[in-house]
């Protein structure tokens, strides 16, 4: 008797690609800021919110919609920051950038007055993606720990097709790819800035990535 089993044998090849990775920044001083207004709704995202986000947890099963106002009046924008480190789009950004966030991030309702719905965008995705050699750190002079970064280094193989993500240990900041600052330049997305100071790192070279094969048939007798 032979069984029939299939294996698929995977191959490594080297691609040619062009990097940058921006630092997610909204800008608050020339357009609206939005806040939640309730203490209990601040209470419920502070200490049930947070805590799932920074372990990058979805938040869908205990999520209720915040009543999320206008705090100051300014151009209209597309995006704004809930919380201290929460990012909230417009509807038109999120139907511009859906493509790119697919898999990535948790959709979450707001109530708002604006004229056009505000939606919570819960990054879901925490990268391990620092080149920890090259990057330079700052640390604590007590507890001689990490508590920020003034230089970032990536690892290529990992941000490379990461559109919008968290750094483990960093969860406060987002980054995003070049291909997400081109969405919104031509779609003319307001509200986030992407000056030149806001380009953390570039890479153009040489990575190495995983091609499947087509699978191989092998014959076992028994």
């Amino acid at each position: 008797m032979k069984i029939k089993t299939i294996k698929k044998l995977d191959k490594e090849k080297e691609q040619q690609i062009s990097l940058k990775i921006w630092a997610c920044s909204v800008d608050i001083f020339n357009y609206s800021e939005y806040q939640m207004v309730n203490d209990k709704d601040r209470e419920f995202f502070e200490k049930i919110c947070v805590p799932e986000m920074i372990k990058g947890r979805a938040l869908k099963d205990s999520w209720k919609p915040v009543v999320f106002m206008k705090k100051r009046q300014r151009k209209h924008t597309d995006f704004t920051v809930i919380g201290e480190a929460g990012l909230v789009m417009s509807k038109r950004a999120l139907e511009a950038l859906q493509p790119l966030m697919t898999d990535n991030v948790e959709v979450l309702p707001l109530k708002t007055l604006a004229r056009e719905p505000f939606f919570f965008v819960n990054i879901l995705e925490n990268l391990a993606g620092l080149d920890e050699e090259k990057t330079i750190f700052q640390y604590s002079s007590v507890s001689k720990t990490k508590i920020g970064i003034n230089k970032f280094v990536f690892t290529p193989e990992k941000v490379n097709d990461k559109h919008i993500f968290k750094l483990n240990g960093f969860w406060y900041n987002t980054f995003l790819s070049d291909e997400f600052r081109a969405i919104c330049k031509k779609q003319q997305l307001q509200g986030l800035d992407f000056s030149q100071k806001k380009l953390l790192w570039k890479y153009k070279g040489i990575i190495k990535t995983i091609e499947p094969r087509p699978e191989s048939d092998n014959w076992t007798d028994f």
